[in-house]
């Protein structure tokens, strides 16, 4: 993977690090001693997140359930990125 990082200059690790801060940023964030409105508005856009996920999913066949979804996911992967990189 070092090789192809190496090659591509750094943008293979790209789709990796949105994974882990998918799965491992959400609870690193929520757990780093980040200022309490911080916190809040993490909490407050995962809460936000989840939401627009399964109105999505419910509505998934209009324009505005699909928009609500992938938008949902989005939010979610950007949060998780700020708490991986609370450890990184």
């Amino acid at each position: 993977m070092s090789v192809v990082s190496y090659f591509t200059q750094g943008n293979a690790w790209l789709p990796l690090m949105v994974l882990l801060g998918g799965v491992i940023g959400v609870p690193m964030g929520l757990l780093y001693p980040f200022p309490l409105l911080t916190k809040i508005a993490m909490v407050v856009g995962l809460a936000l997140s989840l939401l627009a996920v399964i109105y999505g999913f419910k509505n998934s066949k209009i324009l505005t359930g699909q928009v609500c979804a992938i938008a949902g996911i989005i939010a979610w992967l950007l949060i998780g990125l700020m708490g991986l990189g609370t450890g990184t």
